[in-house]
């Protein structure tokens, strides 16, 4: 499975990216715990960690601009934001270019410096996601829903 979920710090919900995509299953499955997780009806924060993600093919960057756009259409966003743990250049403009094609579903931080991913990495609570997003602001980029 490329996508791992970990539940076991709720509200705060990592996802932990394989190296590929191995079929479009494996997408379709990324995709359908994100609904699940609206389908609780409970606020959540995403901490997406690609650091192990190889080459993404340019179909799965579309059909994540049209998931994005879909799931504004929900009366509430149960996503409260999102840290995007991110080592590799080819995955940040990936992300460059989906956030240009759609906003976000909420606040995004992109954090690439490599002396503060594993504080993000460790998070247990939500006092402590806020907390350490505020400590290294002016090491993370933001995308703005």
């Amino acid at each position: 499975m490329w996508a791992q979920y970990d539940y076991s710090k709720k509200p705060i919900v990592k996802v932990i990216f394989d190296k590929n995509i191995n079929d479009e299953e494996d997408f379709k499955e990324f995709l359908k715990e994100w609904v699940a997780l609206y389908d609780n009806k409970k606020d959540f924060f995403f901490i997406l960690d690609t650091r192990n993600v190889g080459l993404i093919k340019m179909n799965y960057v579309n059909k994540m601009v049209k998931f994005i756009k879909k799931m504004k259409q929900f009366e509430y966003q149960y996503l409260q934001s999102s840290v995007i743990i991110v080592n590799n250049t080819i995955i940040r403009y990936l992300l460059n270019i989906i956030f240009n094609l759609t906003k976000p579903l909420a606040t995004v931080h992109i954090v690439s410096d490599k002396k503060i991913l594993d504080k993000f990495n460790n998070i247990e609570n939500r006092e402590q996601y806020i907390n350490t997003l505020e400590e290294n602001m002016k090491n993370i980029s933001t995308v703005k829903p």
